[in-house]
């Protein structure tokens, strides 16, 4: 089945699903991928395997990413980090609603990648927090099983230091307890490089006249910020 017929059969009226629709069209149409969900394991096909496919391919000048979630599994998507990190093709990531949870890890993800843009909206909401988790078994392995909870959880909390303005002491004080962070203050943290629709003196960048576009000032500063780490990532 080629991607137009896909596309209509997902429009036709007896099929007809609004959620469906988008992802298709936006997928096949825009380079668009529409994540509106919880982070479970049907994460490979509803955005890993779409996203490394427009990566590979040459006719892909750029890629954009709609971010809408709450959280979710940290086994299943903590890879999708190491896929945005080493991104080549330009791409956009907005969150729409919320970035939630692992949803804020992956913004930080393109922290040190030029090639990813992110953006947020002046009502979007951050999240950060140390995540939660039940255990049951036997005492032996479920204490086995807190163990590597710990450490991954210690390694999510390394990463986000290390791709973000916080300090370890100001993260781990702050994601005890509910972080929620405004616009604003993902953007103060480095967790997105502009807000949509916010001038770009008020983003943090200076408005001089004969300036680019303000992506091209997000690269501009991502680039001085890694000291020449782009060569690593293209």
């Amino acid at each position: 089945m080629t991607e137009q017929q896909l596309l209509a059969a997902l429009t036709e009226p007896v099929s007809y699903d609004p959620i469906r629709y988008q992802m298709a069209h936006q997928l096949f149409d825009n380079n668009a991928i529409v994540f509106n969900q919880e982070i479970e394991s049907d994460i490979v096909e509803t955005f890993i395997l779409p996203l490394l496919d427009m990566e590979a391919n040459p006719n892909v000048n750029k890629i954009t990413i709609y971010l809408s979630t709450c959280g979710g599994s940290l086994f299943d998507g903590f890879i999708i980090c190491n896929i945005l990190e080493n991104l080549k093709t330009p791409t956009d990531l907005i969150v729409l609603g919320t970035a939630h949870s692992l949803g804020a890890v992956l913004l930080t993800a393109g922290y040190h990648n030029p090639n990813v843009i992110r953006k947020a909206y002046p009502f979007s909401v951050g999240l950060l927090h140390d995540g939660e988790y039940a255990v049951s078994g036997a005492s032996s392995k479920a204490n086995e099983t807190v163990k590597f909870y710990q450490k991954m959880s210690d390694i999510m909390r390394d990463y986000i230091v290390s791709h973000s303005r916080f300090s370890l002491e100001e993260l781990e004080s702050r994601w005890e307890k509910e972080f929620f962070m405004t616009a604003d203050e993902m953007l103060e943290y480095g967790l997105i490089d502009e807000i949509i629709g916010v001038s770009k003196q008020s983003n943090g960048v200076d408005t001089n006249e004969g300036n680019t576009s303000t992506e091209s000032e997000a690269n501009l500063q991502k680039n001085e910020t890694n000291n020449g780490n782009e060569s690593e990532v293209r």
